[in-house]
């Protein structure tokens, strides 16, 4: 199991270009680290269902 990097960043930087620039970027500077994405599909569904329950959904990525 490969150590986790957290790649904090914009959300309007989401699924752009530049994000997947950046990731490219990250995973060749940093080859030994699973990059944490809070932009991925599966971190969106989750803030979904976390904000669905009355929640502040930034609070999902610190929690």
């Amino acid at each position: 199991m490969k150590p986790k990097l957290y790649f904090g960043h914009p959300m309007n930087t989401y699924g752009t270009a530049n994000e997947s620039a950046l990731l490219a970027i990250i995973s060749e500077a940093f080859p030994k680290y699973e990059i944490e994405n809070p932009g991925n599909e599966t971190h969106k569904v989750a803030c979904l269902r976390y904000r669905a329950t009355g929640r502040n959904p930034m609070e999902y990525f610190f929690l």
